[in-house]
Formats: structure tokens, sequence, C-alpha cells
């Protein structure tokens, strides 16, 4: 298949044998169906005819089923007893969920499943029987050139059609949405990595400022001279990675100790470095 699928159907390929292969062929009919109604392809993932050789297969089917826009659960007994298509169809409810829809999950009833009667202790039963579905179990060993299947396959093929118009304008309304969210986080990246460049810079610079106040550390007293000693030394090892707050604490301590000796150039000196440095640690944070 050389288009992009719409649309997937989930089966049991037993029941396809069962049929002489007329689930496939149902597929096939009502891609033509839905194309001679629309003017345009519609493709319908199959797994034994779009799986390649050599392809993971769960893999390929993990893809088909994130890239279509419609499931088409073929529903028979087999079908509720089968894990993976269990699993196909809670992944299509969940995203008629997520997208507040309800005709995304087209079911043919093919063959007589009594777990979809009320009684029946199977939530996912319960919700497909709540679904709109088309009742193939009458159809299923007709010709599909008589008059009836054909009505049938063309009813169908318009159900398709609409839910397809439904998405196109969901798709639209949500096309601004989707762009002005797109803009404002490359916006709000740009300015982070702006941000972080300016840290960056900031950061040098406070460095270099402790670096000049490492020299005259003597000149505070010694609970203050080695408070803020090892608080430089630990920033000079970390960089944006060191705890801002612990060096500013250490700085503005240091300034306090410095009120309490004599007013003398050289505590003058110290003073103004550590001014500049509390104003680059600031920046920095």
């Amino acid at each position: 298949m050389s288009r992009t699928p719409l649309a997937f159907m989930s089966y049991v390929n037993d029941d396809d044998k069962y049929a002489n292969g007329k689930i496939t062929k149902f597929r096939e009919h009502l891609s033509r169906a839905v194309k001679a109604h629309r003017g345009g392809p519609f493709e319908i993932f199959q797994d034994k005819n779009d799986i390649k050789w050599g392809q993971p297969w769960q893999e390929r089917i993990n893809d088909a089923l994130d890239a279509t826009i419609f499931l088409i659960p073929i529903i028979t007994p087999s079908f509720f007893n089968s894990i993976l298509c269990r699993e196909e169809l809670e992944r299509f409810l969940k995203r008629e969920k997520e997208l507040g829809r309800n005709d995304l999950i087209l079911p043919v009833y093919y063959i007589e499943s009594p777990v979809l009667k009320d009684d029946a202790n199977d939530t996912l039963a319960q919700i497909i029987a709540t679904h709109q579905y088309t009742d193939w179990r009458d159809l299923r060993d007709d010709s599909f050139t008589i008059r009836k299947v054909r009505k049938a396959l063309a009813k169908m093929a318009q159900q398709i059609i609409e839910a397809l118009k439904r998405s196109e304008v969901d798709a639209a309304r949500a096309e601004p949405v989707r762009k002005a969210v797109t803009v404002k986080a490359a916006l709000r990246s740009n300015q982070l990595e702006k941000d972080g460049k300016k840290q960056q810079v900031s950061m040098v610079e406070l460095l270099q400022q402790l670096a000049a106040i490492k020299p005259h550390l003597s000149i505070l007293p010694e609970k203050a001279q080695a408070n803020l000693c090892n608080a430089i030394e630990e920033a000079e090892q970390e960089g944006l990675e060191y705890n801002k707050e612990e060096i500013r604490e250490s700085l503005k301590s240091a300034q306090d100790t410095l009120k309490d000796i004599s007013n003398n150039a050289a505590a003058i000196h110290v003073g103004e470095l550590l001014a500049k440095a509390l104003i680059w640690c600031g920046r920095v944070l």
C-alpha cells in the first residue's frame, strides 16, 4: 500500500479464513466505495496486506494505529476473545475520548456475538454496543455485487465521509491554537536560551569578583573568613550548579563583619569587592 491508510481494520484472522477471505474482500469493497463517493483514495490498513516480510509486525501495527483516523472492528465472538483486538479497541476509545468524538470507531457486526447483550459482563463489548454499527450478519454470505450489499457499503461510505469532514473542521479549528502554542514554545525556548547565556556570563563575572576577594580574606574574622573561603571554592568547582543562595549569604555575612572593622583603606576595598560580587550574584540568581 503506497498511500497512508486513513482507517485500520481490526479483526481476527481465523474469522477471515472461516469466511473464505470475505472480510478481506469487505475491506477492498469498502475502500472502493469511499473512494467513489469521496472522489479520493481511502486506504484501509489490514495486517496481512500491509506488513512486509521482515517488518516487526507489532511495531508496524502500532504505527498504523497511530497514523489512522478510523478503527473498523469486525465484531465476532472471537474479536472480544482476542487480546490484540481488545488492545486496538481500547487505544481508539481513548483517542475518541481525548478528541471529544464518538464517530472514529465504525464497528461492523459480522457474526452474532452474545457478549454484546445487556447482561454480558464485558465493559468493552457494552461500549461497542452503544456505537452506531453496520449490521453485516445477514449480508456476509451475499455477493458484493447485489443491490442491498452495495447500498450498505454506500451508506457506510457516506458515514465515513461525514466523519472525515468533521475531522477536517476540527483540524482547521485547532490549527490556530496549535500554531500559537508552537510559536509560544519557540519564543519560550529562545528566551530560556538567552537567559541561560546571560547566567553563564554573570557566573563568569561573579567568579572573577570572588577571585579578587580571596587575597583579602585575612581582613575578615576567622569564622567569616572560613565560611566565605569555603563558599568561593565550591562556587569555583561547581559553577552554575552551585547553590547561589549559599554564596550570597556568605557574602552578606562578610559585609556585616566589616562594620566592626576600623574604617581603613583595606576594609573599604574589600567592602567594594563584596558589593560587586553581590551584584553579580543577584544576576546569576
